[in-house]
């Protein structure tokens, strides 16, 4: 009897042990630590996963577990997600609450409502972080917890799967730590090499293409409207590049400059068809030339 009870308590050590790591999940990395930690009073048991953005650009909310007694007496506060079997757990605060539906998926709201229902999650726009203490954990929480962060994570990452479809389009994977992490992308030779990744900015993700440039190609800051006409001082764009914006009006709304070091052009949105990236990328490649080189 005392040798079943002892491997009952080792099986329950070996499901229960400290632990912290980086988990690579697709274009995903998430830090996950999960362990006993000193709260002030008292040691509490940590489970914590942390993640950035995919397009380096999400929507701003704060979920937190209800109260008791809002669950009792059902008068709820937050925003609502139309899932009242979510709702009864989690009060949702955001600005954007058409944005935070959309990140916190089917998926990511059960996984919630199932295993983290005492948890918080916060987002700031660039990471994510899901956090819960209590008395006891096991490993299988972290192993949630990072399937969690990692959906949300993976908001509008679908803009990728256009760029990776581009006709000689070469993909390049996310690079850098966790909370430091630089979006995914493509590189297409038209016929130099043009890179093509969204970006998140002061009001959300983009789409960028960019390419490298030599000092002769002088400085210049122009836009685009929808309908093509162009706005900035164009006059500084090269002689031999100014063929390029009299075809530009298929682009969409975006903003080209060069800084001395890149030719780069923004568009307003991650959401851009394969004939206006290429479009793009061949306007970027022809600002970025020497006459004579192109």
């Amino acid at each position: 009897m005392f040798d079943y009870i002892g491997r009952d308590r080792k099986r329950l050590r070996q499901r229960n042990r400290p632990f912290s790591r980086v988990v690579d999940t697709g274009d995903v990395r998430v830090f996950v630590d999960h362990g006993f930690q000193w709260d002030g009073s008292k040691n509490v048991w940590l489970t914590r996963a942390r993640a950035s953005y995919v397009v380096e650009s999400g929507p701003v909310f704060e979920l937190r577990p209800r109260a008791l007694l809002a669950r009792v007496t059902g008068i709820l506060g937050g925003m609502s997600s139309g899932d009242p079997c979510f709702d009864d757990f989690f009060y949702v605060k955001t600005a954007a609450p058409e944005a935070t539906w959309t990140a916190l998926t089917t998926r990511a709201r059960s996984l919630l409502a199932s295993h983290f229902e005492d948890a918080k999650l916060v987002s700031d726009g660039t990471s994510i972080c899901l956090w819960r203490e209590g008395d006891f954990g096991l490993e299988s929480d972290a192993d949630v917890a990072v399937e969690v962060v990692s959906e949300i994570a993976r908001n509008k990452h679908d803009c990728l799967a256009v760029l990776r479809a581009l006709p000689g389009a070469s993909p390049y994977e996310a690079r850098g730590p966790w909370n430091r992490r630089h979006a995914p992308g493509v590189t297409v030779m038209t016929p130099t090499p043009v890179h093509l990744e969204p970006r998140g900015g002061q009001w959300g993700a983009y789409m960028r293409a960019w390419s490298e440039c030599g000092r002769s190609i002088p400085r210049f800051a122009v836009s685009i409207d929808e309908v093509g006409r162009m706005h900035g001082d164009s006059s500084r764009l090269p002689e031999h590049a100014r063929f390029a914006t009299d075809n530009a009006d298929g682009l969409g709304a975006c903003a080209i400059a060069c800084d001395g070091q890149r030719v780069w052009l923004r568009w307003q949105r991650l959401e851009r068809t394969a004939a206006q990236l290429l479009e793009g990328a061949r306007l970027v490649a022809s600002l970025s030339q020497l006459p004579g080189r192109f």
